[in-house]
């Protein structure tokens, strides 16, 4: 499983998913954390943000393009402003789970792999 988070500078949880400037992404097999990756997202840029036009692809409106660049992820973490955000990933096939706190990177994807090991109730 590939977990894409949302961040300003790879250490903070980005509080706005739609313009975060990167992911970073986290691959899990068996509850584990077994590799990361940074990935920028070209689209993160206000301009583009604001007008709805993606760089190189004007048709295509920034959240779209944000989707593309997680697209190959089963999973997003967010936190703060994302209404636009997370219909585009949900459209892409992404499972969104938005938390409710501020919180590190490493924070996010530890009370992910904490949560997917929870007794369903």
């Amino acid at each position: 499983m590939k977990v894409a988070i949302p961040t300003q500078d790879g250490i903070q949880i980005s509080s706005h998913l739609g313009r975060s400037p990167q992911f970073t992404i986290f691959e899990l097999q068996a509850g584990q954390v077994v590799g990361s990756e940074s990935r920028v997202n070209p689209y993160a840029d206000e301009k583009f943000h604001q007008h709805g036009a993606s760089p190189g692809a004007p048709e295509k409106g920034a959240h779209q393009g944000m989707a593309e660049v997680v697209s190959d992820c089963d999973a997003v973490l967010g936190f703060g402003h994302a209404c636009g955000a997370v219909g585009a990933l949900e459209a892409a096939g992404l499972k969104v789970y938005m938390l409710n706190a501020p919180c590190t990177v490493q924070q996010a994807i530890d009370a992910f792999v904490k949560y997917l090991a929870a007794p369903a109730a």
